[in-house]
């Protein structure tokens, strides 16, 4: 038997930080995309020791002191892009084999707002890399049937670069498969495939 190898995990992480006033960190985690929020920031100080009346912050600037006399700032939280592709298993071929094999990942979508994805596939080439995999295809899990299915009632969906992935919401999970062949080719008992599967944010 021989052994298509897991693939290495890939990612594709930007944060997004946004500063609120006062000097404080406001993390956009959790929070959707184009969200609408007020932010007020009171001051209490003292001039030589002695306490003086709290000042609150304005949009445009503040120099009455007491409550009430600020007004909120508001801001709209950004699209913040966070994303995970994470191989979940290996797989085995026999040389000369025309049967598709799949490696299973997970793709999942850490941001805030829904997003699409460009999936590419790279051949690794590695001193672990021993053969190239024939005719590599990307699948993606429709859900009819667990596992890869490539063909009757319950195939799984070929992927289109066209459309992309589809849309995932915030949190959603997909499972892609990566699958190819042996068709020609008479890899020897121990060598191993190894491939990478990226994703890249659409929206």
């Amino acid at each position: 038997m021989q052994y298509l190898k897991r693939s290495n995990i890939t990612r594709l992480l930007f944060g997004l930080v946004i500063m609120a006033a006062g000097g404080q960190t406001a993390f956009a985690l959790g929070t959707a995309a184009s969200t609408s929020i007020d932010n007020r920031a009171t001051v209490n100080y003292d001039v030589g020791g002695v306490g003086q009346e709290l000042i609150e912050s304005s949009p445009t600037g503040n120099s009455t002191p007491g409550a009430t006399n600020g007004a909120d700032t508001s801001f709209l939280v950004d699209n913040r892009v966070d994303l995970l592709v994470d191989n979940t298993t290996g797989n085995t071929v026999t040389p000369n084999d025309t049967t598709l094999v799949p490696l299973t990942f997970t793709l999942t979508n850490e941001g805030n707002e829904t997003q699409n994805y460009f999936l590419t596939t790279q051949q690794v080439t590695s001193p672990t890399d021993d053969f190239d995999m024939q005719n590599v295809a990307i699948y993606i899990e429709n859900g009819l049937q667990a596992g890869f299915q490539d063909s009757g009632a319950n195939a799984d969906t070929l992927y289109n670069p066209a459309t992309g992935t589809g849309d995932i919401a915030a949190d959603g999970v997909i499972t892609v498969y990566v699958v190819g062949n042996t068709d020609a080719i008479n890899p020897t008992n121990g060598q191993t495939s190894s491939i990478h599967l990226q994703a890249q944010t659409l929206n």
